[in-house]
């Protein structure tokens, strides 16, 4: 696998998982929290 392919690949899976993060916000699964930054809802 060339190099190109392999900065393709980690970008596309950073964007994903910030996308997922976003939608987590969106649905309070994820909260912000004062000492972490962020932490899950108790469910």
């Amino acid at each position: 696998m060339s190099k190109n392919a392999e900065i393709t690949i980690a970008v596309s899976a950073g964007i994903g998982l910030f996308i997922a993060f976003i939608g987590f916000q969106n649905e309070k699964i994820v909260i912000s929290d004062k000492v972490t930054l962020v932490t899950y809802r108790k469910l």
